[in-house]
C-alpha cells in the first residue's frame, strides 16, 4: 500500500508542477540580446514529465528554482494553449497509473493470518474425510512474523472445531503465486 501512496504523491506533484508552471507562465525560453542571454530549458510539460520520472530530484529542484522562474516568466511569459485540456490529460494519466499500481499491489498481496482465504484453507483441510473434523473458527489471531522476501506469514490462533479448541502456530505462504494459490501449514 505504501507504493500506491508514493505513486499517488508523485502523480499529484507532477500535476501541481504543471498547473503551477502554466499559471505563472513558466516555460521554455531562449532570449539572446547584445546585453544578455536568458535561457530556461524546460517547458511546463517538461517540468511535469521530469517530476513524474525523477521525482526525488526534479520536484525539489522545481521548488528551489520556482521563485526565480516566476520572476523570469514575468519578463518572458510563455502562454500555454489548451492548459486545462493538457492538465486533465496529465491528471487522468496520474489517476490511471495510480489505479493500476493499486490493482497490481492488491492482486499480489499474501492473505493475512485471519483472512477469509486462510480460514477457508484451514476448513478445507480439517473437513477432509481422512481428517474428519468440523471447523468452527480461528480466534484470537495474531501475526507473529512476516518474511517479506519469501512472503511467509507466521501466525498464532486458537483453532476451534466441534471436537476441540487448541492454540497453535501456522504459516501462510504462496504455493503458486502466479496462480494465486495460497498454502497454510501447521507448525509443531
Amino acid at each position: 500500500m505504501t507504493i500506491v501512496l508514493l505513486v499517488a504523491l508523485i502523480m499529484a506533484s507532477s500535476l501541481w508542477v504543471y498547473l503551477d508552471a502554466t499559471k505563472h507562465n513558466i516555460g521554455k525560453i531562449e532570449e539572446v540580446t547584445d546585453e544578455r542571454k536568458v535561457v530556461s530549458k524546460n517547458s511546463a510539460g517538461g517540468w511535469a514529465f521530469w517530476t513524474m520520472a525523477l521525482w526525488i530530484v526534479a520536484f525539489p529542484m522545481y521548488l528551489l528554482k520556482r521563485n526565480q522562474k516566476i520572476v523570469l516568466a514575468k519578463e518572458f511569459p510563455v502562454i500555454v494553449e489548451k492548459r486545462k485540456v493538457k492538465a486533465a490529460l496529465l491528471g487522468s494519466f496520474g489517476v490511471l497509473y495510480t489505479a493500476f499500481t493499486f490493482a497490481g499491489t492488491v492482486q499480489a498481496s499474501l492473505p493475512a493470518c485471519d483472512s477469509a482465504d486462510t480460514k477457508s484453507i484451514v476448513k478445507q483441510f480439517l473437513e477432509q474425510p481422512q481428517v474428519g473434523l468440523q471447523f468452527v473458527d480461528l480466534k484470537d489471531v495474531t501475526e507473529s512474523g512476516f518474511d517479506s522476501k519469501r512472503e511467509i506469514r507466521v501466525c498464532n490462533a486458537t483453532l476451534v472445531t466441534t471436537s476441540f479448541t487448541e492454540n497453535g502456530d501456522y504459516k501462510v505462504y504462496w504455493h503458486d503465486q502466479e496462480a494465486k494459490i495460497v498454502a497454510v501449514e501447521l507448525m509443531d
